[in-house]
């Protein structure tokens, strides 16, 4: 569920989303999708947007990885 989750919603625009959920929730009711496990690769993307003098915004960095 959480490579499925992953794969595709970097992949649509803002309207999409609620589709996508929507539909995700119907295939897998009732279900919490497990939290990622990429504190330290988000904390390392973050630090080398910084170091780079850009603006390390929390959409940038989750569509990174």
């Amino acid at each position: 569920m959480r490579a499925i989750n992953d794969m595709n919603l970097p992949k649509f625009i803002q309207e999409d989303i609620f589709l996508f959920n929507a539909l995700f929730n119907d295939l897998f009711p009732n279900t919490d999708l497990p939290e990622s496990e990429n504190a330290k690769l988000y904390e390392a993307i973050e630090n080398e947007l910084k170091n780079e003098k850009l603006i390390p915004k929390p959409e940038m960095i989750n569509k990174a990885i």
